[in-house]
């Protein structure tokens, strides 16, 4: 991947799926990997983090920011709640709502999303 035209990709939620995608990413040469997560910020999560391309944010805006790309990963439970906190933050990044959400949930989150 060529490192000038490599997207930002924000990924929301570093637990069982965030942590490897977001490590794959960054291995695969994004060069910016914004991640976000619930506090706390448990061992686990600082040394799946170690890699220069991963930045682990503290809030939601601050790892939305520059984002091209939004991959929500976050409990299913929690999916709509995130995909409300992030609307009025993603602006012209492509949200990915990537967990196992009901089909009603996922077109709950696509109209939140568009409405910014």
């Amino acid at each position: 991947m060529n490192l000038e035209n490599s997207p930002t990709v924000c990924v929301l939620g570093f637990g069982m799926a965030g942590r490897p995608i977001a490590r794959g990413l960054a291995g695969a040469g994004v060069a910016k990997v914004h991640v976000w997560k619930r506090a706390p910020w448990r061992p686990e999560h600082l040394d799946a983090s170690a890699h220069p391309a991963i930045l682990m944010t503290q809030s939601m805006e601050e790892a939305l920011e520059g984002s091209d790309f939004v991959l929500s990963l976050v409990t299913p439970d929690s999916a709509l709640e995130a995909a409300r906190s992030a609307s009025s933050f993603v602006r012209d990044a492509v949200y990915l709502d990537l967990n196992t959400t009901t089909p009603d949930t996922k077109k709950e989150i696509g109209r939140v999303i568009e409405a910014g």
